[in-house]
């Protein structure tokens, strides 16, 4: 690591790629902690499986909080990885479901839902900020992407979904 960066960020303050130094306490800023926290929780589901889709995810998010104040460079870029995370969620065949899942019986599953979850914590974010409608898009197919997984990881694991069912109370 390189030591010149070491305890700049001690005062509170922090730069941002454009070297545009910023409060720690902005809302920008934030939003990129919370992308920061998002990858982590990806990497930590993506141990028990070891999917490459999960790692392109991973260096996508990383790709955004690089690029946050000015997205139109990477909107290309965000337009192919929702295509991208539509044909996968398409090609896993999965079967169609009428109810809400619960995420339990399988831990891999279990984790892909609370990335899942983080993602629409991310993305409600995004919305508050107002940031590209194609950021949104993109966590929003994400959401589906890290769904689709947690559905297949559970059916392979222990062959069938626990649902929720409204006469379950």
């Amino acid at each position: 690591m390189n030591n010149e960066k070491i305890g700049k960020g001690d005062s509170g303050i922090t730069n941002t790629k454009n070297n545009k130094i910023l409060s720690k306490d902005t809302s920008i800023i934030e939003f990129i902690g919370q992308l920061d926290s998002l990858n982590a929780m990806t990497g930590w589901a993506n141990v028990l499986c070891n999917c490459k889709i999960l790692y392109i995810f991973q260096k996508s998010l990383l790709k955004i909080g690089g690029y946050i104040e000015d997205l139109e460079i990477i909107s290309d870029f965000l337009k192919n990885q929702i295509i991208q995370f539509e044909t996968f969620v398409h090609d896993l065949y999965l079967p169609k479901i009428y109810n809400f899942v619960i995420p339990a019986n399988d831990e891999l599953s279990t984790r892909l839902h609370i990335v899942r979850t983080e993602i629409r914590k991310t993305e409600r974010f995004a919305v508050k900020l107002d940031l590209p409608k194609i950021l949104i898009a993109y966590l929003n197919r994400a959401s589906t992407l890290l769904f689709a997984l947690a559905r297949k990881a559970m059916l392979d694991s222990t062959g069938k979904e626990i649902f929720w069912k409204n006469d379950d109370f």
